[in-house]
C-alpha cells in the first residue's frame, strides 16, 4: 500500500511532465514569439523632425536660427519646405555647409536624407 505522500508524488510528477510536454504550446498560444518581440524595422527607419532638429540647431543654428545671417532654418515649418530641405542636404553633402567648423558628419547627413526622402515627417 503506497503512502498519502508517495501517491501525491505520482500525481505531481506526472502533473509536471504533462505541463513540460504542453509548455511549448502554451508559450505559442500567449503569441510570445521571437517575431513578436522584434520591433519591426520600419519603425527604427522612420525619422522626424525630432530626429533632425538638434542637428540643425547645432550645426546651422548660429546663423540660420533666430535672425542670422542666412536663411531661417528653425521650425518644422520653415525646414520642411521641400526646396529648403533638399538645399540643405545639398551644401551638407557638397561641404559648403557649415562654412569653418567642424563637417556634418555621415551619421547627420544620412539622417537628414532619410528625413527628406520620408517626406519630412513632423
Amino acid at each position: 500500500m503506497k503512502s498519502k505522500h508517495g501517491l501525491f508524488n505520482v500525481f505531481v510528477g506526472r502533473g509536471l511532465l504533462a505541463l513540460g510536454l504542453c509548455s511549448p504550446l502554451l508559450l505559442g498560444a500567449c503569441g510570445e514569439s521571437e517575431e513578436s518581440v522584434v520591433a519591426p524595422e520600419v519603425a527604427s527607419d522612420s525619422v522626424t523632425y525630432g530626429d533632425v532638429a538638434p542637428m540643425i540647431t547645432m550645426r546651422c543654428g548660429i546663423c540660420h536660427i533666430g535672425g542670422g545671417t542666412g536663411p531661417e532654418l528653425g521650425g518644422w515649418a520653415n525646414l520642411s519646405d521641400s526646396v529648403t530641405a533638399t538645399e540643405v542636404v545639398d551644401v551638407m553633402e557638397n561641404g559648403s555647409m557649415p562654412p569653418g567648423g567642424p563637417r556634418i558628419s555621415v551619421e547627420e547627413l544620412q539622417r537628414m536624407q532619410k528625413w527628406v526622402g520620408q517626406g519630412r515627417m513632423k
